[in-house]
């Protein structure tokens, strides 16, 4: 049986329970029930107009407006609903069937909906918070999981070692500060990368450690410039976050043969993070759209676990230059 099928059940059998267990609790409105056909009518409106607005709320107010800030909005229609619902079954019963009322007792049941309404809101609130949780959840492995995948580029690892042999055989004394570089390189991605926050200056250190190797397999052809402005120390950050960002840079826009600019800069306020990366493209367009997609969503499904509304990305692609303009607020 598939997830849907046991998710329609489990509501099918919430809701019997719920409006059989009023009537098996109070026997009185059996009886009246079963001598009065007008009873039971109102009954079944009013238990509609319930099951009507937990799925109001469930799948319309909570997730368009509550989840989205919209708190005022989102009280105002719940109650429109009640009150727009009550009134029309009133004018109903009063125009239609004023010989079910002889003794005022719509007036009680009427009353008595009020508290099954309440009920209902919040049952609602907490089934659809629930299911929001376990979405984020699992949206979050499948980001951590990717994330995982992408701590170190096999093909960025190949060339770093490539370069650290060719340094090794001509003896270069930077042999042994590119092995360290390198080592403290992994060493982050596998233990710093599990966190859910990270100081901004071990990211700092983690950016100028790739950015040496990177430049160990450039020629003066490409430029690189990295700026940092402001004090990194009351600053925490997702890991990684940012790394994917350089990586494109380095993967499209480096040439042996043509003149290239990479200019990288993190702007750190009190409130605010600003991270540029700019860079020539010299790939073939088709073939780094395909290839950068699922990086960049992977951020983008980050970014709004982490941040939620707290940040904004704002990236420009035209077919010879490359910009990401990233903000990340406290």
């Amino acid at each position: 049986m598939n997830e849907k099928a046991i998710n329609i059940g489990s509501h099918l059998i919430g809701w019997l329970i719920f409006l059989i267990l009023p009537l098996v609790a109070m026997p009185t409105f059996i009886e009246k029930y079963s001598t009065n056909n007008c009873y039971l009518f109102i009954y079944v409106v009013l238990s509609g107009l319930t099951v009507g607005l937990f799925y109001f709320s469930y799948h319309f107010a909570i997730p368009r407006y509550y989840f989205k800030q919209k708190r005022f909005v989102f009280i105002a229609l719940l109650i429109g609903y009640i009150i727009a619902a009550l009134v029309l079954f009133i004018v109903y019963v009063q125009l239609f069937s004023m010989q079910c009322d002889p003794n005022g007792n719509l007036k009680t049941l009427l009353k008595g909906s009020l508290p099954r309404f309440i009920v209902i809101i919040i049952a609602s609130f907490i089934m659809r918070l629930n299911a929001r949780i376990k979405s984020m959840e699992t949206e979050k492995s499948k980001a951590e999981l990717a994330l995982l995948r992408a701590q170190i580029n096999p093909h960025f690892l190949f060339n770093v070692l490539n370069n650290i042999y060719g340094q090794a055989i001509i003896k270069s004394e930077h042999t042994a500060n590119s092995i360290a570089k390198l080592s403290d390189l992994m060493r982050y991605s596998l233990n710093e990368a599990s966190e859910s926050r990270v100081p901004l200056e071990k990211e700092i250190a983690y950016f100028n450690n790739y950015l040496s190797l990177q430049k160990l397999r450039l020629t003066n052809k490409t430029v690189v410039y990295f700026k940092v402005i402001g004090n990194p120390n009351n600053w925490q950050v997702a890991p990684m976050l940012f790394l994917p960002f350089i990586e494109n840079a380095f993967k499209y826009g480096v040439s042996n043969e043509v003149d290239t600019t990479i200019k990288i800069s993190l702007k750190i306020e009190e409130k605010e993070l600003d991270f540029r990366v700019e860079n020539d493209i010299l790939s073939d367009e088709v073939d780094r759209t395909a290839s950068n997609q699922i990086g960049i969503k992977n951020v983008k499904n980050r970014l709004a676990l982490i941040y939620g509304n707290r940040y904004t990305l704002d990236i420009k692609d035209s077919r010879k230059h490359y910009q990401v303009h990233l903000k990340i607020f406290a």
